[in-house]
């Protein structure tokens, strides 16, 4: 059985998920790749003689997970092996998620390394119910059932404040389970082809929705509506506060998409355009006082992450900034318009340094000065992010499988959501 991801090299972690053929897939929790294995042959009988020359038959290995073919040492020596990847797993994860869930939502029957942020449903949305600030994000129990959730966080001290599910495993659901999340409500799709309408205050089911097939794409209209695309090609748009449907073929131009990738695909990426400048090749644009503010990298030359400014009147550049504190022959070439934004009068952008460190960097948007430059954790094996999400007070970074929360003041690391492996 393979034990690491074939695209990454990264631990395979999540739970095997039987196919028609009666071979076994599982999907990398680090790159989202799904590994498969091909059905393997029973092992043929063995004859065994013992000393009365009487001739015996011994049953066949009991096949690893009704995958034979390796024989009884193996088995043995494959339990082994995974009993102390378990402890060793085990010794490495760490969880700080809070344990207090609203009263009316099933509580979540968690491992004592908790649940994951699961990245590939998409960056965190930030939401505001009854004057508290939560963070809504797809979790992802990776110990054992491997089943999905979606749970909201207070930002202020990261505690659950409730927990959508179980959804499905992530091998059964996690092409068709994706969330919205309105002024009220929060919308959520299941593999079933339903839409569920949950109130945003207290992640208690209010009312579903009966789709043509799963959903395929999902974002959050204003008014409390969310548009819906189907793998059968049928796009509707569902008011949560009545269940209404109504076809409508493209989404809303102010639609939200939980990531960046999946709104370009739409043509609605919720960016306004970003100017040519001259020495920059322009990735997004964040307007501050009239004046635009622009993130990207140095063109030509290397490609350096940058952030500067532009004079409303003339367009003349007021201030430039490159984002590494590094020499820039370690800056790695990963710039994408999810890793920067702006959070009140500060652009706050991530770049790479050496082969893994990240680092998240304040800059004032007014006068270009530095504010603060963060180290994130080393993580183990493969690390991307996915996301930065800006609270009153914190930021917000989407990781492999953990969301990392900085004070925005200090750029001070106060807690991780979910569980990431570091070294």
């Amino acid at each position: 059985m393979r034990e690491v991801c074939e695209n990454c090299g990264a631990e395979l972690t999540a739970q095997l998920v039987e196919e028609a053929d009666g071979g076994f897939c599982r999907l990398c929790s680090y790159c989202g790749a799904l590994n498969r294995e091909a059905p393997q042959p029973r092992a043929p009988e063995v004859r065994v003689v013992v000393r009365s020359e009487i001739e015996l038959a011994a049953p066949a290995p009991q096949p690893v997970v009704r995958s034979s073919g390796g024989g009884v040492a193996v088995a043995v020596v494959g339990a082994i092996v995974a009993l102390a990847g378990a402890i060793g797993a085990r010794s490495l994860l760490r969880s700080t998620v809070g344990s207090k869930i609203a009263s009316g939502v099933s509580a979540f029957a968690g491992k004592p390394d908790g649940p994951a942020f699961d990245s590939v449903g998409g960056q965190p949305e930030l939401a505001e119910a009854h004057g508290s600030e939560l963070l809504v994000a797809r979790m992802r129990n990776v110990s054992g059932d491997d089943e999905l959730f979606v749970s909201a966080f207070d930002t202020s001290t990261l505690e659950r404040r409730w927990q959508i599910g179980p959804l499905g495993t992530y091998g059964e659901a996690y092409r068709s389970t994706r969330f919205a999340v309105g002024a009220r409500y929060v919308a959520v799709s299941d593999r079933r082809a339903k839409l569920h309408v949950y109130e945003l205050a207290t992640g208690k089911e209010q009312r579903s929705v009966e789709l043509t097939d799963a959903v395929s794409a999902l974002c959050a209209a204003p008014n409390d509506r969310a548009w819906v695309s189907q793998v059968d090609d049928r796009h509707v748009i569902v008011d949560l506060a009545t269940a209404s449907v109504t076809t409508t073929p493209r989404p809303p131009a102010d639609c939200v998409f939980a990531d960046l990738d999946t709104a370009a695909r739409f043509g609605v990426d919720g960016q306004q355009a970003v100017p040519h400048v001259a020495g920059l090749s322009s990735l997004r644009r964040f307007d501050v006082d009239g004046a635009a503010v622009i993130y990207g990298v140095k063109a030509p030359g290397t490609p350096v992450p940058t952030v500067l400014s532009i004079d409303p009147k003339d367009h003349a550049v007021r201030w430039r900034a490159p984002l590494p504190s590094a020499d820039a022959s370690e800056v790695r070439e990963e710039a994408e318009p999810g890793l920067a934004a702006l959070c009140g009068k500060r652009v706050l952008a991530a770049y790479g340094v050496g082969s893994k460190a990240w680092h998240v960097v304040a800059i004032d948007a007014e006068r270009g000065a530095r504010l603060w430059d963060t180290t994130l954790k080393p993580i183990f094996a493969v690390d991307s992010l996915h996301g930065l999400v800006c609270s009153s007070t914190r930021l917000f970074v989407g990781r492999m499988s953990s969301i990392d929360a900085l004070d925005l003041a200090s750029g001070k690391i106060v807690g991780t959501i979910g569980h990431e492996t570091y070294e």
